[in-house]
């Protein structure tokens, strides 16, 4: 229990520093040594959570599974895999920073036996602007013209749908039109048709009627 009081009052007197590239955590005759693979660490860059593990100043292996690695960021937390890296005693957690910013390291579990539970910070997360040469636009000012042209091809698709709908529904309408005009005029050749049968009829009857009439006279 002492152990681990000793190696959180040791992390806190760490915390205070205000400059840390690589933050050095002593536990007893061990020196773990945490920082960042590639410094100075740029947001949104590929990057390791740096361990280096030194017992009587020579590089010493510890087994990663018996550390629980955990990044925060503010009230975020993100539990990180701790995996071997090209050299003797050290070892890295892959992430990619997000944001940019004072990151700390949580580390729980046991070194060569001994207990530890400590939190201390690493070195700040940074804009990457600050080392672009020549400057370019920030990733900013690139998300707000993608997402305004994301917005006008929206509106162009839908203004678009809403034109092809507006065609088909003329078309239809116009097909429909079309169609009752056809009716009409089919109705009107057949009323047409029987207008003149009935004409034709009714004028046949007259010349009958006048023709009787004739003959009825010739007779008297």
């Amino acid at each position: 229990m002492l152990r681990i009081i000793s190696i959180i009052i040791i992390a806190s007197i760490l915390m205070i520093s205000s400059a840390y590239a690589h933050t050095d955590l002593q536990a007893e005759d061990i020196t773990v040594s945490i920082g960042w693979v590639d410094e100075p660490p740029l947001v949104n860059e590929f990057n390791h959570v740096y361990f280096k593990f030194t017992k009587n100043d020579k590089p010493f292996v510890i087994e990663p599974t018996d550390l629980q690695i955990t990044l925060r960021y503010g009230g975020i937390t993100k539990e990180l895999e701790l995996k071997p890296l090209d050299k003797l005693g050290e070892y890295g957690a892959e992430i990619i920073p997000t944001r940019t910013g004072s990151y700390s390291v949580i580390l729980k579990g046991s070194i060569d036996g001994k207990p530890i539970d400590a939190i201390f910070p690493i070195e700040d997360v940074e804009d990457k602007s600050r080392l672009n040469f020549p400057e370019t636009t920030s990733s900013q000012e690139v998300e707000m013209i993608t997402s305004q042209l994301q917005s006008s091809l929206n509106q162009l698709q839908l203004n678009i749908d809403q034109a092809v709908r507006k065609t088909e529904e003329s078309n239809k309408i116009a097909q429909d039109t079309l169609a009752a005009l056809n009716t009409m005029q089919s109705d009107f050749d057949r009323v047409y048709n029987f207008g003149i049968l009935g004409i034709s009829l009714g004028a046949a009857g007259v010349i009958m009627g006048v023709i009787s009439l004739i003959k009825r006279q010739k007779e008297y």
